[in-house]
């Protein structure tokens, strides 16, 4: 039986770059959001395909340049991209990459289609847009969610720990995310409490 394929997946390894490029410390892995998928993620991490790889985005500071949502957004209502609630369909996984200890390759597929004028002078650089041939494991992994009313106030932080006031300024739009506590949560009790398979 032969395998289909796809234009994206067709000789992927072969048409990769075969330098690692530098990459942000912390890199966005961006998926739809659904709670079982999440919890596969928090127990096993990001698990590379065969013959394919894992998809980060670095240095992107607006959720329109974002894959999967740039793609996605011709399909939102109206009224959802008004009220600014589109991005709560996703979950949003920040990798470490010190922790995840793994090379980064420029994503041929989008090195391909950002290419052309059009896209970059909406502001598109290939260079954001990264791959790994390697898994991410969880404990490199933090679960984040949209939350409406960040995103649109734009207020900046305030914490105050030991008597001292830090004030931080809102600089983009992953500023309005916070942690998934209940999955974060469960990360750290598995990597406690469940040995590894060898």
């Amino acid at each position: 039986m032969n395998k289909s394929t796809s234009i994206l997946t067709d000789n992927f390894i072969g048409r990769l770059e075969q330098k690692p490029v530098q990459t942000s410390r912390y890199l966005w892995h961006i998926t739809r959001d659904y709670y079982y998928r999440d919890l596969t993620i928090a127990a096993y991490g990001l698990l590379c395909p065969e013959n394919y790889a894992v998809f980060a985005h670095s240095n992107i500071f607006n959720f329109s340049y974002t894959y999967p949502y740039f793609m996605d957004s011709w399909d939102f209502e109206l009224i959802e991209l008004e009220h600014s609630c589109q991005f709560s369909a996703y979950s949003f996984w920040r990798i470490d990459t010190r922790l995840a200890n793994v090379d980064w390759f420029i994503d041929p597929n989008m090195f391909d289609d950002v290419q052309s004028e059009s896209c970059k002078s909406e502001g598109f650089n290939y260079k954001n847009y990264v791959c790994s041939l390697n898994n991410i494991p969880n404990y490199a992994l933090k679960l984040f969610k949209y939350d409406r009313d960040r995103y649109v106030t734009k207020r900046p932080f305030i914490t105050r720990c030991d008597g001292v006031v830090s004030v931080r300024p809102y600089r983009n739009d992953f500023d309005s995310l916070v942690p998934d506590t209940k999955i974060n949560n469960y990360i750290q009790w598995r990597n406690k409490n469940i040995s590894p398979c060898i």
